[in-house]
């Protein structure tokens, strides 16, 4: 399964939520604390203040692999990249090293 970015359903089930997480911090991403709950994190990006990433915390959910593909989408818009090199810096060995 794909979600129109020609990348199996495995690599986006591969991502660890703590990585994307403090990737997203790392970059000057925000937790929007009264949105965000233990299993999901709502993210945004001052700069840009329509850019938005709901994060799962859990990968129990059923839609997990999608919505790590959507915040990948978002990652990769805002940062001017593509998905293929935000999902590689996600999910490089540095991210993998700090899982929480």
């Amino acid at each position: 399964m794909d979600y129109g970015l020609q990348l199996p359903k495995n690599k986006f089930d591969a991502l660890r939520p703590g990585d994307l997480e403090q990737y997203l911090h790392k970059r000057g991403w925000v937790v929007a604390a009264e949105s965000s709950t233990a299993d999901v994190g709502v993210l945004y990006f001052p700069a840009q203040p329509d850019a938005e990433i709901l994060l799962p915390r859990r990968r129990e959910y059923g839609d997990y692999a999608l919505r790590m593909a959507d915040a990948i989408r978002t990652l990769a818009a805002v940062e001017q990249r593509s998905v293929w090199e935000v999902l590689r810096d996600v999910s490089g060995p540095s991210a993998n090293a700090n899982e929480t």
